[in-house]
């Protein structure tokens, strides 16, 4: 980043940790920062203009009009409203299994005029009730056991499934770890693109390893980003 503009930005943060405004324009997206809604340090980051920054540069130079996406993991709402300003309301679908998340992915939609198609239900293995772990971290809340020491059972559904009928042709995934599993024996002939947040610190290195040779050898090849990181691929 340019010197200039890292300085406005760091100005900016400064501005808003005094004023504490209840919503940020954040990359063309209304993001709630209500602290009666959201958690402070996702409120923070929002200030800072550091909250998936990277991948939001990637669905901005990446999407277009008509592009149909598949959100794996909402969050609070920003990567799916900002795909939806992009492709349509009509082409966006978005599952997010923490409950605790719903009313800030449905606030920050209601502020942006979109409507992505919700599915509060956890991207699985199979189509069932799952256990689902909470942190106090709430977007790094996952399928995977991290002994945060709270979870709850929440109702899943099997990515096979979602592919067959929904036929994305871009899939969108931050599911803190679970994408190790609900990858496996996947077919994903229809996926042109795939944005993923990878998560080696809380799979290992050698099963992230192998999670990307799987896309590769699906014919999603690595594009850019960082394979241990957020990185994009796309159909050759």
């Amino acid at each position: 980043m340019k010197p200039i503009k890292k300085f406005l930005r760091k100005r900016r943060y400064q501005r808003r940790l005094l004023e504490r405004p209840k919503s940020v324009e954040h990359f063309g997206v209304i993001l709630p920062t209500d602290p009666d809604l959201v958690p402070d340090f996702v409120i923070d980051l929002i200030y800072a203009e550091r909250y998936e920054a990277q991948e939001a540069e990637i669905i901005r130079k990446e999407l277009r009009a008509g592009d149909r996406v598949l959100e794996l993991g909402a969050g609070i709402g920003f990567i799916g409203s900002l795909a939806a300003k992009i492709c349509g309301s009509e082409n966006v679908r978005t599952y997010e299994a923490n409950p605790k998340l719903e009313p800030i992915v449905r606030r920050t939609h209601e502020l942006n005029g979109v409507a992505p198609d919700l599915h509060m239900k956890a991207i699985a293995t199979a189509t069932g009730p799952v256990t689902f772990y909470q942190n106090e971290n709430v977007v790094s809340s996952s399928l995977v056991d991290r002994d945060f020491g709270g979870d709850t059972v929440v109702e899943g559904i099997a990515l096979s499934e979602v592919l067959t009928e929904y036929e994305p042709d871009t899939i969108v995934c931050d599911i803190e770890g679970a994408e190790i599993d609900v990858f496996k024996n996947v077919d994903l002939s229809m996926v042109k693109r795939l944005l993923i947040e990878l998560h080696p610190k809380i799979v290992g290195a050698d099963a992230n390893d192998r999670l990307v040779e799987s896309l590769e050898a699906a014919g999603l090849r690595f594009s850019y980003g960082r394979r241990e990181k957020v990185a994009f691929f796309k159909r050759a």
